[in-house]
This record gives structure tokens, C-alpha cells and sequence, in this order.
């Protein structure tokens, strides 16, 4: 059993607890044991995938649901969007599958952004549509991106344009969705993007 020292000493250095009894705790993506005899953590072996082993969750559940594609998720402004779609990143991550999780409304939470990284999805911020749209070109090596969202950045720039841009600002999102389709084919991967019901882009 810790003490109230060693207790608060373990969350200032960045550990979380896994258990009610305090014995499994994890950090930065890796799990400990608190060692009675030592008063110190002693880093676990990470758990090996093994080949051909059937997994059952709900993230081989989704991928095999939507196949090598894209799958958008729609709904209104706090109707849960990030956090599907944060659950199901993380439960792909937890099963040993790269992530890739590009945020452009920055509405996560501050402890799901922790918990995203310490589940080493690869997260990133950025506001910016046409750095959106590279990155949307060419995701790069990952089993799984999700962009969250798409129509927040697009629309951005579109009520800035004059009417006659405006037809170049939609084809430049159908685009961008045409990309990350065709990225999922060629990758075997799954792009999930988030989206609002009802806009110009929808």
C-alpha cells in the first residue's frame, strides 16, 4: 500500500492509476507495478499482438463495418462527434494499430488529448484549411485518420470568399474527401471524418 507521500509524489511525476488498490499505474503509454519491497515502479512488458488472434472489440467491429473507406459522422454542435470519435481512436490505438487524429476545432477536452497521446495517437491542432487539405492528400502511415472536422475549417474560409470563389472552396473539400478515399483503399486503412448535418458542404 502507498503512502499519501509516495502517492502524491507518483501523480507529480505523471503516473496514473490503472486500479482502485493503486498497485498498476501507467505513464506515457506504459504500464507499471508499484514494488512494496523497491517504494518504486517497475515498468511492465508491453502485451504483444499476437497473429491470427481474433479481436472482437468494437474498433475491429467499425473497421470491418465500413471496410477500406471513408465513414463521416454527423451531428450538431455537442452531440458527442470528438468523443466517438476520440473512443474509437483510442480502441484502435489500445489494439496496437497507428493512429493519426488531426483536430481542427481544438473541442477535445484536455484530458482526452492526454489520454490520446499517452495511447500514442498521432494528434495534432491545426485551424489552418490549406494545410488541412495537404495533409488530407497524403495522411501518411496509419491504420486509421480521423479528421475532426471537416466542415469547421472549410466554412471558415468560405464565408471570407467572394461568390465566384466559392464553387473552388466546395470542390476543394469534395477533394479533399476524394483523397482520404482514396488513400483508405490503397492503405487498407479507415478515414473517419466528422462533419456538421446541415451546411453548404453537406
Amino acid at each position: 500500500m502507498m503512502t499519501e507521500e509516495e502517492l502524491d509524489r507518483a501523480k507529480s511525476l505523471g503516473y496514473g492509476p490503472l486500479d482502485g488498490e493503486q498497485r498498476f499505474w501507467s505513464k506515457e503509454g506504459h504500464r507499471y507495478e508499484f514494488d512494496d519491497k523497491t517504494r518504486n515502479f517497475v515498468r511492465l512488458p508491453q502485451e504483444e499482438k499476437k497473429a491470427g488472434t481474433p479481436k472482437n472489440g468494437f474498433w475491429q467491429r467499425f473497421a470491418s463495418f465500413v471496410g477500406p473507406d471513408t465513414a463521416m459522422i454527423f451531428g450538431d454542435t455537442g452531440t458527442g462527434k470528438s468523443a466517438l470519435a476520440t473512443a474509437i481512436a483510442l480502441q484502435a490505438a489500445g489494439d496496437g494499430y497507428q493512429v493519426r487524429y488531426l483536430d481542427s476545432e481544438r473541442n477535445i477536452p484536455d484530458f482526452a488529448i492526454q489520454q490520446l497521446k499517452e495511447a500514442k495517437v498521432a494528434y495534432a491542432y491545426n485551424p489552418v484549411w490549406s494545410a488541412i487539405r495537404g495533409i488530407c492528400h497524403s495522411p501518411g502511415e496509419a491504420d486509421l485518420f480521423v479528421l475532426d472536422s471537416l466542415a469547421a475549417p472549410i466554412m471558415s474560409q468560405f464565408a471570407r470568399l467572394s461568390m465566384k470563389k466559392r464553387g473552388d472552396a466546395l470542390l476543394e473539400a469534395i477533394a479533399a474527401m476524394a483523397d482520404l478515399k482514396e488513400w483508405a483503399y490503397r492503405r487498407q486503412a479507415v478515414a473517419l471524418v466528422i462533419s456538421q448535418p446541415q451546411s453548404e458542404l453537406a
